[in-house]
């Protein structure tokens, strides 16, 4: 399930792309790690409002922006099975929808 967003920046609307979900296995190349981050939350906790008026509120294992886009990890236990991807992609958003920058959502196996 996706969702997308409209942001506001210099007063002009621009469309959010709704974030994607990748899922990785622990032991994962240095690319899923804030190296480059300008920007770093852990347990970060989040709300966002649904487009039907539906607020979800959670909390972001890790987030991290580069300056112009974030990722956003949230740690499973075993396997991250299918059900995991919604709650990271809403993470994603709140992120895109506060910030106004893209946001990738990984669900990252541990």
């Amino acid at each position: 399930m996706k969702y997308g967003a409209c942001s506001r920046s210099g007063g002009r609307r621009r469309a959010i792309q709704s974030p994607t979900t990748q899922t990785v296995a622990s032991g994962t190349p240095s690319k899923f790690r804030p190296a480059r981050a300008v920007e770093v939350h852990r347990e970060y906790p989040i709300s966002v409002v649904l487009a039907s008026g539906e607020i979800v509120e959670g909390v972001i294992d890790l987030a991290w922006s580069d300056g112009e886009s974030w990722t956003v990890i949230d740690y499973k236990t075993g396997r991250a099975e299918a059900q995991y991807q919604t709650p990271v992609q809403l993470y994603a958003l709140a992120l895109q929808r506060a910030t106004g920058r893209p946001a990738r959502a990984i669900l990252l196996e541990v």
